[in-house]
């Protein structure tokens, strides 16, 4: 199978940079069938320019697979729905074109949404929700791939690895051109990957979220984006994207995309996040914080230590959104200082 026949059968266009490889030939053991690859394989395995016959984690589908490949994602993706009420988010697409030595996928994270080429992210067949994003662009995937390789034992010397060397950008190969392995596998084991938010609670599905630990409720609601309406709140535009815990109390964006929560009884505005995805982090950091944080279960009104445990969950929370928002307590007023407040004041968990 041609990749031009892969596109068309998938309908999605695949990176530049794919095509790029796949012109010099370095995918031609890809479009093989099973016998074709069997018959050949230990000369595709020798070649050096067969593309990632690497000592990394990630082997690349033949191309005839990657249909088959759909089919158990889709089951997967079945899974978080059955049991953790959790669905693919209506802009995403995914096509497995790798998979890892435990059997995970190599995706492309397509945002039908957005021009832009598709991220590569790693999809775990058992889990639900934690699924990393290898490289921001394919580019970046294959940069990963040789630090990952080094990491491996692969000969930095030897024609396989040159080979690969040519398919990166200057910046990447920049940095990896005067590495020894040893400083490219401290690179790797290093590298923090982002995780990538790919599913969403099943009720976004009629337009709301909620997040909740065993007794309390954050009540977050988040309209679908047709819902989503434009006001002029103390002078200055805002797009109403949800409420918190009544429709008197909005959640909204201002021009910069910045979230806000806009009390209508009296018109205070007060910041929230840096933008509405900032803020789905945060809320899902709650919502682990919830289910997670031991230090729940020993609250008690009997138990003197109560304040001190309130305070160092507050403590843990507040340490937690600062790592994807640093200026979410500059204010006591914002509003997850105010979270944090009532937390410590007993008003949350108790």
């Amino acid at each position: 199978m041609k990749l031009y026949e892969l596109e068309q059968k998938l309908k999605v266009k695949f990176p530049c940079k794919w095509w790029d490889i796949y012109n010099t030939g370095a995918m031609e053991w890809l479009e093989c069938s099973e016998d074709e690859f069997k018959n050949k394989r230990e000369s595709y395995i020798s070649d050096p320019n067969s593309f990632l016959m690497l000592s990394c984690d990630c082997e690349p589908l033949l191309f005839y697979k990657i249909s088959e490949k759909i089919d158990d994602l889709n089951e997967w993706i079945s899974w978080a729905e059955e049991d953790e009420e959790l669905f693919l988010k209506e802009n995403i697409k995914l096509i497995p074109f790798g998979e890892s030595g435990a059997g995970d996928l190599y995706c492309f994270l397509y945002r039908t949404d957005r021009s832009s080429e598709p991220e590569v992210i790693l999809y775990l067949h058992d889990e639900y929700d934690n699924h990393d994003i290898i490289g921001k662009d394919f580019d970046e995937f294959i940069y990963v791939m040789l630090l990952d390789a080094a990491a491996n034992g692969e000969d930095t010397a030897g024609k396989h690895w040159n080979s690969h060397m040519k398919f990166l950008s200057h910046d990447y190969f920049s940095i990896i051109k005067e590495k020894s392995a040893d400083e490219l596998k401290e690179i790797y084991e290093n590298k923090e990957f982002e995780h990538a938010e790919i599913l969403e609670n099943s009720e976004l599905e009629s337009g709301a979220l909620s997040y909740n630990n065993r007794d309390y409720i954050l009540k977050v609601n988040i309209c679908k984006p047709e819902n989503y309406r434009t006001i002029i709140f103390k002078n200055l535009r805002y797009q109403v994207v949800g409420w918190y815990e009544n429709e008197e109390q909005l959640i909204a964006l201002n021009e910069k995309g910045n979230v806000y929560l806009l009390i209508t009884w009296n018109n205070d505005v007060y910041y929230v996040a840096t933008s509405l995805e900032a803020f789905k982090q945060e809320l899902l950091v709650f919502e682990k914080l919830t289910k997670e944080c031991k230090l729940i279960d020993k609250i008690s009104v009997d138990n003197e230590d109560t304040s001190d445990i309130l305070d160092e969950i507050s403590g843990i929370l507040k340490n937690d959104i600062i790592k994807i928002d640093t200026k979410a307590f500059d204010n006591i007023e914002n509003f997850w200082a105010e979270i944090c407040d009532e937390i410590e004041a007993g008003v949350i968990f108790m």
